[in-house]
């Protein structure tokens, strides 16, 4: 036997000991990773898994002790239940059937897609900036939609303790208009009072009647009469000066509803913004050759 052959199989050797090695390590390794598995191992349905790692992970933070241990019994079951569900569902529901919910699943996660990136460009791109000037253009061109379904008004008014000595004085002043006593009345009522409001703003009658401990039974046969109405309970006085009033049907003030309208073009400039995104894709998907039909 020559050198050269005995190195030939010195290294035939060498490689069958080396394969050797290599097999009895894979099957090590694969042996302690199957028992890694079988330790982490929870549950079974036929071929499908449930691990610690993913068990834990639905196992909320401040449920503790035996709530934990009920928990992971009943989540288990309800694992167990739904998989068992959903192979028997495959396992009798059709080609056709199975092929139509895919493309429903499929349908609905584009839909979904579309609808995160629309969310995104509006908060990246939409301006929701809305002017006085677009308010009010607005609120002209649709004004015939905005009638009131309820009943609003400005008023004046005051909760006070009843053994309070300047509410007579704060009475007689709710009923001027004069700025200079308009403001002495603020000062007033900032310093006595336990609850007030200016006619500053248009309210809900509903709401400001329900301030009152004896409400007004009858708005329309009251606003006849009168628009000043006092009232007492245990405690306190009330008074309630009525400025002004619109009824159901008639057209809405733009201040009542100028946070209304502010939505309905913020909402536009938002559907526009989209329909111009869709339309440029569009355009450019044409002009690049992208987007093609066939006869």
């Amino acid at each position: 036997m020559t050198v050269k052959d005995l190195k030939f199989e010195t290294w035939n050797l060498s490689l069958g000991t080396y394969i050797l090695i290599f097999l009895s390590l894979f099957f090590i390794f694969s042996c302690k990773n199957s028992e890694v598995e079988k330790e982490n191992l929870v549950a079974r349905i036929n071929d499908i898994y449930l691990y610690k790692n993913e068990l834990q992970k639905e196992i909320p933070q401040y449920i503790k002790g035996n709530d934990s241990v009920e928990y992971v019994k009943n989540y288990i079951s309800k694992w167990a239940k739904k998989n068992l569900m959903l192979k028997k569902a495959y396992i009798n529901l059709s080609d056709d059937e199975l092929s139509e919910l895919e493309q429903q699943v499929e349908d609905y996660k584009n839909t979904l897609l579309v609808h995160r990136y629309e969310q995104k460009l509006i908060s990246q791109k939409s301006d929701t900036s809305v002017s006085n000037s677009e308010l009010e253009e607005y609120y002209k061109d649709n004004m015939l939609e905005f009638k009131l379904d309820k009943i609003i008004i400005k008023a004046f008014y005051i909760k006070i303790k009843k053994d309070n000595q300047i509410y007579n004085k704060i009475k007689n002043l709710s009923w001027s208009d004069d700025e200079d006593k308009k403001i002495k009345l603020e000062e007033l009522c900032t310093n006595n009072a336990d609850t007030f409001f200016f006619q500053n703003d248009w309210l809900e009658f509903t709401y400001v009647n329900s301030l009152l401990p004896s409400p007004i039974q009858d708005l329309e046969t009251f606003i006849k009469y009168s628009k000043f109405y006092e009232t007492q309970d245990s405690l306190y006085q009330y008074l309630l000066n009525i400025k002004e009033i619109k009824t159901k049907n008639e057209i809405a003030p733009l201040s009542f509803i100028s946070g209304q309208i502010k939505s309905l073009i913020q909402n536009r400039k938002k559907i526009l913004l989209i329909k111009e995104t869709e339309n440029n894709l569009y355009e450019d998907a044409v002009r690049t050759k992208n987007f093609e039909t066939f006869k």
